[in-house]
């Protein structure tokens, strides 16, 4: 599933279009609610025991249950994905509750350990009584401390977003084990995941092992992917998805078609774009970055957000495909590597300040077409053996639930940390 990440821009408590273009494309936008300072641009009011629920449910819950998209093609499906206005700074204050300290478990009062972990319960209790339990909520710690170079309220003591150092990670690991402590009892039936954004996953070891609900992976390589892999084997990941830069205007838009099928073909759970959404100049000026172009007549699509729809309807094919066959994408990889003659990767993107090289397309549009329809005729007469396939094939997820126990993740132990001087800080 292609997910459209957004900062600052289209909110539920503005209305709903971008949302629904989206939607309509199946894919699905998802907006970080907060800032730099950690403060939620829209969230419920917190009054350190209970969340006032009102506004909130009357303009997002619309998104949650489905009723905002009742008239577009996919009626009354809800969004894939959510992000939650939980930071390290709300909703309770952290430069009242923060001592200066190399690692999280150490830094913060057994007061904010207890009213966030209520706040959490509080949120996770509310989605289960709501019944929203198609949406993935999720709680992303997206703040760098750097980034009080530019902005000096900036509320995070650590790089939560594309972490290096380990104490980095380990505030990751900190935080994301307070969360499960608080909504255990409620991830049976609401999906309630613990997000992290990681490039460089060669530095965090196994910090991260059984913390993280799913990890957003920059500069996918086969490396990483093997990885992955790994874990999934040994029980101790669940989920990822592959992020970066979408391509350039002027280069060939199959190229997102392509990372659809490349990221599929790794096991990933979808593509994220990093930003989507375009400024008013987009129109005159290209920007990579504009996928759902701004206008007084509302948010318009570009031709990129078409070519995701076009990759995550082919990777549908793909699914029905492996299942009549009796297959999975580790298989199907070289065969569909030999299909779009691809030979050196199957697509580029720019992370974590990284460019990596362009390179034009070796698959035309017409190829990409004519694979499409051939997938479609060898489907065709298989409805039944389709509808039969509980699941598709996976015998490496397989061998993980085994492992795993009950299908969830299970928070690694707490571990005694030791702790090197640490500089004075402050918001």
């Amino acid at each position: 599933m292609p997910e459209l990440n957004a900062y600052g821009t289209y909110s539920p408590y503005t209305g709903y279009a971008a949302y629904r273009l989206a939607h309509r494309h199946r894919t699905c936008l998802n907006r970080l609610p907060y800032g730099w300072n950690g403060l939620p641009r829209f969230s419920p009011e917190w009054n350190g025991q209970r969340f006032a629920w009102e506004e909130w449910d009357a303009h997002v819950g619309p998104l949650l249950d489905g009723s905002a998209f009742s008239d577009l093609p996919r009626a009354g499906e809800p969004v894939d994905v959510m992000c939650l206005p939980f930071s390290e700074n709300w909703p309770l204050n952290l430069d009242a509750h923060y001592s200066p300290s190399y690692w999280a478990d150490q830094a913060f009062s057994q007061e904010y350990q207890l009213e966030m972990k209520r706040a959490y319960e509080r949120f996770a209790r509310h989605c289960q009584a709501k019944g929203w339990t198609d949406t993935v909520f999720q709680f992303y710690l997206n703040n760098k401390i750097y980034y009080r170079q530019r902005y000096e309220r900036s509320s995070a003591p650590w790089i939560f977003d594309e972490p290096v150092a380990t104490q980095d990670f380990w505030a990751l690991r900190w935080f994301g084990q307070l969360w499960y402590e608080a909504v255990k009892d409620y991830k049976k039936k609401v999906t309630l995941w613990y997000r992290a954004d990681v490039s460089y996953t060669q530095f965090s070891r196994d910090i991260l092992w059984g913390v993280t609900d799913i990890e957003n992976l920059g500069g996918m390589n086969a490396q990483k992917a093997r990885m992955k892999r790994e874990e999934l084997i040994l029980g101790k990941s669940e989920s990822f998805v592959e992020y970066g830069t979408m391509n350039k205007v002027q280069v060939s838009n199959v190229q997102p078609v392509l990372w659809c099928v490349a990221a599929w073909t790794r096991w990933a759970s979808g593509v994220l774009p990093w930003q989507t959404i375009g400024s008013k100049k987009a129109w005159e000026t290209a920007e990579r970055t504009a996928i759902i172009y701004p206008s007084q007549k509302g948010p318009q699509p570009s031709l990129r957000l078409k070519a995701l729809t076009v990759g995550q309807q082919l990777v549908e094919y793909l699914v029905l495909f492996a299942i009549v066959f009796d297959t999975d994408q580790l298989r199907m990889g070289p065969w569909l590597r030999e299909q779009f003659k691809k030979p050196k990767g199957w697509l580029q993107t720019s992370y974590a300040g990284k460019k990596a090289p362009e390179e034009d397309s070796l698959v035309r549009v017409e190829e990409m077409h004519h694979f499409r329809k051939h997938l479609g005729s060898l489907l065709s007469g298989e409805v039944k053996k389709i509808s039969q396939g509980q699941k598709q094939n996976r015998p490496i997820m397989d061998e993980a639930k085994a492992s795993s126990g009950d299908g969830y993740v299970s928070v690694a132990p707490k571990v005694e940390s030791k702790q090197p001087e640490c500089r004075a800080w402050r918001p």
